[in-house]
């Protein structure tokens, strides 16, 4: 199962969008009376979507991680001894 970072947004959305809230017709029982914790159970469909997000997101972060070809990383030694002696020259 996926999981991301806690919040309670989807209660929040069911609060606002439920018609007793709305109409302002509250006590300190409403949860009691009118809440179920399985009102923001996601549906199969919004599972989906949040798995096929995650798969797509996974792939673009394996694509961004390149590995270092041996030219480039022979290239980097000089770059890095080009910095340290203009540094070491009155810096950059």
């Amino acid at each position: 199962m996926l999981e991301g970072v806690a919040n309670n947004i989807e209660f929040h959305r069911w609060l606002v969008a439920h018609p007793e809230f709305a109409a302002g017709r509250l006590s300190t029982r409403f949860l009691e009376e009118h809440f179920s914790p399985a009102v923001l159970d996601p549906t199969p469909d919004q599972l989906e979507v949040a798995m096929v997000a995650a798969a797509l997101h996974a792939r673009e972060e394996r694509r961004r991680v390149t590995l270092p070809r041996e030219d480039d990383a022979e290239r980097a030694k000089w770059r890095w001894a080009d910095r340290r002696g203009a540094a070491g020259a009155g810096g950059r």
